[in-house]
């Protein structure tokens, strides 16, 4: 694994460690000098420690954006407004003021993403692709920030467009097929026992409090079937393919890499090893990877729905030798053409 995707992973326990541990440890009330001791640290964790890990571990570390440290502040702005003691909570009461402005851009905001999967569906059912690849074609020449926020729209409409069989029929035909384990009905299957078994779960436990928000927390985590749905169609039959003179690797569903063809200055079928190149673009399950592509230029790896962007200038494919002729794939990528 890439250092800054080991980084990328601490950062993520460690922010769930520090939010977790402040719904548990933080007091209600501030009634003594402990209770805001420990506030202040918390206050601390959030908006200073928090903060400064994911400057050093997600900006510098993976090559993003300073702009997005405001993701980081925004989260933890959220989680404090409501596992912060009363006192300080009371400051946010100004909220019941706008309470029904707020429902109401809420309405305009879902009306607005309804219409959008509405519209990319009704696009995609001539699509020869994923939606996600058109969004990227046409926007590349846009500024990297507009892009990302398309790409991450984008996922909406090409989940549907995946785990409907009959939206992706005109799918453009593939090369081969990428080695993942999302691709392994088994693995699909558990996916669907889970996701089922924690929206049930979620019900229940949060029933008691609130039925509402039961409904709603549970209705969420169940509305990800269509999301795994796709994962495992995109990873079993649609992970390499050629469109619009641009290479398509999907990574299963959350890693995609759309690759102009003139960008490509050399492709070789081999054997290279995992460990021995820890900080190289691996892209496949296995420990060695059987075919290599250099580019000419700088290439982005779109992974955490399109809002990380990990720059690269060779890529490692670990395909499936049984059902992909390497070869081949080779000789159709340097031509750019699907025989």
């Amino acid at each position: 694994m890439r250092t800054a995707s080991k980084y990328r992973i601490s950062f993520l326990l460690m922010a769930l460690s520090c939010y977790s541990a402040g719904f548990w440890l933080l007091p209600n009330q501030l009634d003594s000098m402990y209770h805001k001791n420990i506030t202040a640290a918390f206050a601390g964790i959030y908006f200073v420690l928090l903060p400064l890990l994911y400057w050093l571990m997600i900006i510098r570390a993976g090559g993003q954006k300073p702009w997005k440290l405001l993701l980081i502040f925004s989260l933890s702005a959220g989680i404090a407004r409501f596992s912060f003691p009363a006192e300080i909570a009371d400051y946010f009461t100004f909220i019941a003021w706008l309470k029904y402005p707020i429902i109401g851009i809420l309405l305009l905001l879902e009306l607005a993403l309804f219409w959008h999967v509405i519209k990319g569906l009704w696009q995609a059912r001539k699509l020869k692709g994923d939606p996600r690849v058109h969004t990227i074609i046409r926007t590349k020449n846009d500024d990297e920030k507009k892009q990302q926020i398309s790409i991450s729209m984008a996922y909406e409409p090409a989940s549907w467009y995946y785990a409907l069989p009959f939206l992706s029929k005109n799918h453009v035909p593939v090369l081969g097929h990428i080695m993942l384990m999302s691709a392994k009905r088994w693995h699909f299957c558990i996916a669907l026992l889970c996701i089922i078994s924690a929206s049930y779960f979620s019900y229940t436990l949060i029933a008691p409090a609130s039925e509402l928000v039961a409904l709603i927390v549970s209705s969420f985590i169940g509305y990800t079937l269509v999301m795994f749905s796709a994962n495992y169609r995109i990873s079993r039959h649609y992970s390499l393919y050629i469109h619009q003179n641009h290479l398509i690797i999907n990574e299963s569903i959350f890693g995609l890499m759309v690759v102009p063809l003139i960008n490509i200055s050399a492709t070789d079928f081999g054997d290279w090893a995992r460990v021995d190149k820890p900080e190289a673009h691996f892209l496949g399950r296995g420990e060695h990877a059987n075919l290599k592509l250099v580019f000419s230029q700088q290439q982005t790896y779109s992974t955490w729905m399109g809002m990380v962007a990990e720059p690269t200038h060779e890529v490692y494919l670990c395909l499936d030798g049984q059902t992909t002729d390497l070869e081949s794939v080779a000789a159709k990528i340097r031509s750019g053409q699907i025989n």
